[in-house]
């Protein structure tokens, strides 16, 4: 099996993209793997057969010479690695209106094919695809390889819905949400299998856009289940601080310190690779209470949530953040299953990433930010039946989400689709 992939971000498992791709299909036995996208900076995995990268900053620079944008590789590990700072990095830390009108210039630049080079097409043409796989989203990048994919070979086009990003569309009228919203029925249209990240995601799309679509989520390679208190109790959150997070994080920080007015009850560690201002540290990196500790490996961060008491998942309880995210089932969550620690989510009622960890009994789920500190209290209180929930969660992460379960069904559907052409 030939399988294509296209993505805006590097095959890293230090971000979420390259985190999912590897948890789905690393390991695949009689597969090829090639790997399109978007980025100057180099994946950290070597499980692809090929690469090509197709970035802003390159085409810039080759703007004049169009038939030199594009970098192809065969082998990451004879590539010099350098700290290359992302274009995307550049662009997030614009606010405002030059974010949208420089985010709007990109999605004309790709739109404007001049990258589309026969580079391109050949490496292309050397993936030969069965499958073409993709996350759901509605960039001019993706868009254009699809439709060229579409009419030059018989790949099935497989896509994953993780975001309401169709909704997010919604949320204003600019000129980039527009073309992008009329995008998204042509990216959606021409997908042969669909994917959803959660029940409510799965349903909500159906109804939008009739097609068929089905709940698919990350395995785990489930750790044994902690029998041991720490003491202080440890709290690890292991993600990004986008979409309001920060504000519940900054609500538990207060809710800790206030706990640990006498003695350290418990210890909040944070690990992500966001930026973060100096205001913000501050309220999240408390000595005596919290700790900021910035990015990690994916492994040593299997390891952080392993020694830990309690896994944090955090949502925002502002309006605006949960009509974003209230259809989205964090990847971070299936993290948390899979580390033999208790599972403690914090985040507003009715969203997918507070419902379903709501049915997995053992875990803590506090759905009014007023409860926090009261919650936790009830928590450190009670210490040793953290050990007891503990069980219960790696037994239900165990029966549903083996890794291996989810590769063997994911390959068999792929399997499935391929013959669906002879």
């Amino acid at each position: 099996m030939k399988i294509l992939i296209l993505s805006n971000a590097s095959w890293d498992t230090r971000n979420s993209v390259g985190n999912t791709l590897s948890n789905w299909f690393e390991g695949w036995e009689d597969t090829e793997l090639s790997f399109i996208y978007s980025r100057e900076v180099y994946p950290n995995r070597n499980c692809c057969t090929r690469y090509l990268s197709v970035s802003l900053i390159n085409i810039l620079k080759n703007i004049f010479q169009p038939w030199k944008i594009g970098n192809v590789f065969y082998k990451i590990d004879d590539i010099e690695h350098c700290n290359i700072i992302s274009e995307t990095f550049h662009i997030n830390s614009i606010n405002g209106f030059k974010r949208r009108f420089i985010k709007l210039l990109v999605d004309l630049l790709y739109s404007s094919n001049i990258w589309f080079n026969r580079k391109v097409r050949q490496f292309i043409h050397e993936a030969d695809p069965d499958i073409v796989f993709m996350f759901s989203i509605p960039d001019s990048f993706r868009y254009n390889l699809l439709k060229y994919i579409k009419k030059n070979t018989n790949a099935k086009i497989v896509q994953y819905i993780a975001d309401d990003i169709y909704g997010a569309t919604f949320l204003s009228n600019s000129l980039l949400n527009r073309i992008q919203r009329r995008r998204y029925h042509k990216v959606i249209n021409l997908a042969d299998k669909l994917y959803g990240a959660s029940v409510q995601m799965c349903e909500r799309y159906q109804y939008l856009f009739g097609k068929s679509i089905v709940p698919l989520y990350k395995g785990c390679e489930v750790e044994s289940p902690r029998t041991k208190v720490n003491t202080p109790l440890r709290i690890v959150y292991a993600g990004n601080l986008s979409y309001g997070r920060d504000s519940t994080l900054i609500a538990l920080v207060n809710a800790i310190s206030k706990i640990n007015e006498n003695e350290e009850r418990i210890q909040l560690l944070i690990y992500s690779g966001a930026k973060v201002d100096d205001s913000l540290l501050k309220k999240i990196d408390v000595p005596g209470c919290s700790k900021f500790c910035g990015r990690l490996d994916y492994e040593q961060i299997k390891e952080q949530l392993h020694q830990a008491d309690f896994v944090l998942h955090v949502e925002s309880f502002d309006s605006n953040q949960i009509e974003i995210v209230k259809y989205s089932f964090s990847t971070k969550i299936i993290d948390c299953l899979q580390s033999g620690s208790c599972m403690l989510v914090v985040g507003p009622k009715g969203i997918s990433s507070v419902e379903y960890p709501r049915s997995i009994e053992g875990t803590v789920v506090i759905d009014n930010i007023q409860d926090i500190y009261s919650k936790l209290l009830e928590v450190v209180s009670n210490p040793q039946r953290v050990v007891q929930q503990t069980k219960m969660i790696n037994l239900y992460a165990q029966e549903y989400h083996s890794l291996t379960n989810v590769r063997k069904s994911l390959k068999e559907d792929f399997e499935l689709l391929i013959d669906s052409n002879k």
